[in-house]
């Protein structure tokens, strides 16, 4: 049997909770990370990532400060508090935008530069054919002459066919008229 009671259950509280570190967690990362790009040598990087990590625990501590003070009816150090989460949340946002956008520049740069590297490759092995093209045109100019000499100073085939069939019928090959071994023709 079960007895109705008036008191709370307490996971909404704890998902209220898991909920902001979780936000907690992303926006401080989201600052460090920023704050790491900022810088252009690894001293300057550490300093920006400090900073940026002060001010995310200063932006995370300010909400329950503000909600206190306005609670304890102190003004001032609500005012305060609320000065600290309004700069804060700004550098925040600010760091997060930035971020998006870093991220957004670094890909059209890497676009940009994997564009030109296969223009450029593409460039190189354009010429390289074209040059390969050119050498082989040269050489067979160059070569024409020999091939023209080649032909008109082979043997020929009516001469030595008959030592073609001859050799074919015989066990060994018989030899040439002009003094080497006459094969078979394939």
């Amino acid at each position: 049997m079960t007895i109705p009671t008036t008191a709370a259950s307490p996971w909404p509280a704890r998902c209220a909770y898991l909920s902001a570190s979780i936000f907690i967690g992303a926006s401080g990362a989201t600052n460090v990370v920023y704050g790491w790009s900022k810088g252009d040598t690894f001293a300057a990087s550490l300093v920006w990532a400090g900073v940026a990590g002060a001010v995310a625990i200063v932006f995370a501590l300010s909400w329950p400060a503000l909600i206190r003070s306005v609670d304890a009816k102190r003004w001032s150090a609500a005012l305060i508090a609320l000065v600290a989460m309004l700069l804060s949340g700004a550098y925040s946002v600010t760091a997060a935008l930035g971020s998006a956008a870093g991220g957004r520049a670094n890909a059209a740069a890497t676009e940009t530069a994997t564009t030109d590297a296969r223009t450029k490759a593409q460039v190189a092995y354009d010429t390289a054919l074209t040059t390969s093209r050119r050498q082989k045109t040269t050489g067979a100019l160059l070569w024409s002459p020999h091939r023209a000499w080649l032909r008109s100073h082979r043997p020929m085939p009516a001469l030595v066919a008959p030592h073609y069939e001859e050799s074919s019928r015989g066990s060994r090959p018989r030899r040439s008229p002009w003094g080497g071994i006459c094969h078979p023709a394939p």
